[in-house]
């Protein structure tokens, strides 16, 4: 009991030396590194005759090491050493942490990489240590790959690293921590997969993307009181493990149907990126306690927050693809500055989707000629007035009542189904 106390002791004082801080989210948890002063390990620790250094993921301000059973044991692991006789040495930045974030994507335990001795002094000049450096470089957003970026980042639990010198550079080995495993990323990506090659047999525009993902997490996730509350629980006892963070995940959000915001936002993102639409996850100010995504639209990006629409599908969406003017009750951290805003550029006014004012059979309410699928996804947010006004709806009215409502919906889907029916009448 002795040692325990003093291995407790020794941790905090090192969490407290290198700065290393926890945040408090109570709508959401939201694991989120900054580089500011105060929030990384300053240098490296020369431990042993080697480099040592450690990342947590920011969970609750007040929590320490202990809280935390199973990173304690990462962090105690960092005299790992590899059992890889042969490494690749890089020699740019970019292609290492290209390899770390392959490791990373693929749930591994244990990654080594190997980097040039001038690749290794640009890391450590930097300001939080090589360690942290490639890893902030590795989860780089990157719209050509969706299990990396804001993925990754949302869904670590912590890391512990050491490297040594050797005759080629220096061999940087990390030891990880994941909320989800590899089995359960491979569920993911298997039900991934299923809704987006849906989503492309339809043919979609880059809006019918967005509407499509949008309809379906906030259709078929549930916010997860229950599982907040055990989270919580393990928090007060010190029992907390990465089991209780699953409801931080895209597979809490897909595979379970339940998640906290954080969860939801991951799920979009992915799917989003799958799609060749471009997105990114924003974490709010911490009197929000919040996060929720950009989507690209035509050049420009628009908020969306599918915690706060869900369940609302039929009802019509308050919070789908606005302006930070109509984008209420949201305020981005600090952390989203002008090099943000720069790089993603927020549309000036909420988007309005325009469909021609033009003839169109019963049902065809897209008018491209053909009724499917599609028109039902339309027809949706031609009552939740996502379209133009001067947009006749002539194609909506598809029980030729004269009126759009959700009568037309309940026809249009009839129709779909092959049931005995008649549009326009």
């Amino acid at each position: 009991m002795k040692k325990k106390k003093i291995l407790a002791a020794l941790l905090a004082i090192v969490l407290v030396l290198t700065g290393t801080s926890l945040e408090v989210l109570a709508d959401s948890v939201l694991p989120m590194e900054r580089k500011v002063p105060g929030d990384s390990m300053e240098g490296e620790i020369a431990f042993a005759g080697r480099i040592t250094d450690y990342l947590i993921n920011p969970l609750y301000e007040g929590l320490t090491i202990d809280h935390f059973p199973d990173l304690q044991k990462v962090l105690q692991s960092s005299m790992y050493d590899s059992a890889e006789t042969y490494i690749v040495y890089y020699t740019s930045i970019k292609a290492a942490a290209s390899h770390l974030r392959d490791g990373i994507i693929d749930r591994a335990d244990k990654i080594s990489i190997g980097v040039s001795n001038a690749v290794y002094e640009q890391l450590k000049a930097m300001p939080s240590g090589a360690f942290k450096e490639l890893f902030y470089a590795a989860y780089a957003h990157d719209p050509e790959e969706p299990r990396g970026g804001d993925y990754i980042r949302y869904t670590y639990g912590g890391w512990s690293a050491s490297g040594t010198a050797t005759t080629s550079g220096v061999k940087m080995e990390y030891t990880m921590q994941y909320y989800t495993t590899a089995e359960e990323e491979a569920l993911v990506d298997a039900k991934v997969d299923e809704l987006t090659e849906q989503w492309s047999a339809m043919d979609l525009t880059d809006y019918e993307q967005v509407c499509a993902i949008y309809d379906y997490i906030t259709e078929h996730v549930v916010y997860d009181e229950e599982g907040a509350a055990a989270y919580n629980q393990a928090v007060a006892d010190d029992t907390l493990t990465m089991d209780h963070c699953k409801i931080f995940t895209a597979y809490g959000a897909l595979i379970n149907g339940t998640s906290v915001c954080q969860g939801y936002t991951n799920l979009f993102y992915r799917l989003a990126l799958e799609m060749g639409v471009d997105a990114r996850n924003v974490k709010s100010v911490p009197a929000e306690n919040h996060v929720w995504n950009i989507a690209a639209l035509d050049g420009l990006y628009y908020n969306l927050d599918a915690t706060w629409d869900a369940g609302e599908k039929d009802n019509g969406y308050r919070y789908f693809l606005k302006n930070m003017e109509d984008f209420v009750n949201h305020t981005r951290n600090a952390e989203y500055d002008a090099a943000f805003d720069e790089a993603y550029p927020m549309a000036e006014t909420s988007y309005t989707p325009s469909m021609p004012d033009i003839e169109a059979a019963a049902g065809d309410v897209n008018a491209d000629g053909v009724i499917n699928l599609k028109d039902l996804l339309v027809l949706r947010y031609v009552l939740a007035d996502m379209w133009e006004d001067s947009y006749s709806r002539m194609g909506a009215d598809t029980n030729g009542d004269g009126t759009v409502d959700g009568a037309d919906v309940i026809r249009l889907r009839q129709y779909l189904a092959e049931w005995d029916v008649v549009l326009g009448q």
